[in-house]
């Protein structure tokens, strides 16, 4: 009789990867004593998407007690979007000193994202996005998709000649054009965020559009990922457009101790 059991190492690992966010949940729910051992227990090829989406604080303690090599090793080889999730973690000194021994092309990739402010859209971007040119064919177009690298997902990105975006591919409209048809024919307009954008103000603008994701471009407006709605943080806490301004607030605190200046003089202390 054949024996099919599947390693337990193995069963971790694909329910790690299916279940990306209530995994970690449950690594972060545990405890910080069990933490680590969960942790070092877990393949090497979802642990760093793992360890991103835990809590930051828990994530950079796990990351401070890591050597060297394995922080090279996990930047080098995991998917884009963990790489960069996880050098944002890194204190910028460790992360530079760390940069020369990654290859080229992970070392480019890192010092792009991980130069937009935390305070902006850029650093929550998804890296992991497919795009195609709007002077392919939509057979080219499904071939792109068809490639190993090529993140199963949609939305299809479509950008110009010089790899700005111009818009994402409408599939409906692609299957009634057809495989000989061209990707620009088929090609749906959409306004992008800028990667400098403050979370304030995508917040604002997922607030009056139905769709659970959003293209941000680059100052070259080129494609730097996808904003998705479930990855915006939390920012109700936030001043609102009709805020009060820092200075208005400060010039009204000071007009009212000015107004009572007199008593503070007289008696030493604020009028109740």
């Amino acid at each position: 009789m054949t024996d099919h059991a599947v390693p337990a190492s193995r069963l971790l690992e694909r329910y790690a990867q299916r279940h990306l966010g209530e995994f970690a949940l449950a690594i972060a729910r545990s405890g910080s004593s069990a933490v680590y051992p969960l942790l070092a227990s877990l393949p090497e090829s979802v642990l760093p998407a793992v360890v991103v989406n835990l809590p930051k604080g828990m994530a950079r303690a796990f990351l401070v007690h890591s050597s060297d090599s394995e922080l090279v090793r996990w930047l080098s080889e995991a998917d884009l979007d963990s790489a960069v999730r996880l050098a944002r973690l890194l204190d910028q000194p460790l992360r530079a000193g760390l940069a020369d021994r990654l290859p080229a092309r992970r070392r480019k990739d890192l010092d792009r994202y991980c130069s937009f402010p935390d305070s902006s859209v850029g650093a929550y971007v998804d890296t992991d996005f497919a795009a195609v040119s709007e002077a392919q064919s939509i057979a080219e177009a499904v071939q792109a998709l068809d490639a190993p690298e090529s993140p199963d997902r949609i939305p299809l990105l479509v950008v110009d000649r010089k790899g700005r975006l111009a818009g994402w591919l409408d599939t409906q409209l692609a299957l009634l054009h057809g495989p000989d048809g061209s990707v620009r024919d088929c090609l749906v307009p959409i306004r992008p965020l800028k990667a400098n954008t403050q979370l304030y103000a995508a917040a604002v603008e997922f607030a009056a559009l139905d769709e659970p994701w959003l293209p941000v471009i680059d100052a070259q407006s080129r494609p730097v990922g996808l904003l998705h709605r479930s990855r915006l943080p939390d920012v109700s806490a936030s001043p609102s457009a009709n805020a009060p301004s820092v200075l208005t607030t400060l010039a009204g605190t000071l007009f009212e101790l000015l107004a009572e200046l007199p008593a503070l003089v007289a008696t030493g202390r604020r009028a109740p």
